[in-house]
């Protein structure tokens, strides 16, 4: 999880405080969510965090008004989408230049890479929308 902190360029406090949110948000929205070790990845030139590995390989999402189940990735994408977007919103009176572009980039890297009509990726696109929407 460091190398995906490090990226928005956050006092230990700030990084510590997303942290924080990353765990509680998993623990909110991921049904069966334990814990475990939180990595990060690299997609299409995007790092995003991974949820810890799940016995089936499957994770259902909450949603307001039905669940949505699928893979590790597009969990994962899905899931670093929201924190990124909820942390920005949270952070955001108190970031300077460098770190409001961090996460600017970062939540719209995200999102560019779902969209490209090229992608490589294998995020399931509808899963993605349907838990971020």
């Amino acid at each position: 999880m460091k190398q995906f902190l490090d990226q928005f360029h956050l006092p230990i406090k700030d990084s510590l405080f997303m942290e924080r949110v990353a765990f509680a948000l998993a623990e909110k929205s991921i049904r069966g969510y334990n814990g475990g070790n939180w990595k990060s990845e690299i997609v299409e030139d995007v790092r995003i965090l991974m949820i810890p590995e799940s016995d089936t390989g499957l994770y259902t999402f909450r949603g307001t008004y039905a669940d949505t189940t699928t893979d590790r990735l597009t969990a994962s994408a899905a899931f670093t989408y929201i924190l990124v977007n909820h942390v920005w919103h949270m952070l955001n009176g108190r970031l300077n230049e460098q770190q409001n572009d961090a996460f600017h980039t970062q939540f719209f890297d995200i999102r560019n890479m779902v969209y490209a009509d090229d992608a490589t990726h294998c995020i399931n696109t509808n899963d993605f929308f349907a838990i971020t929407d």
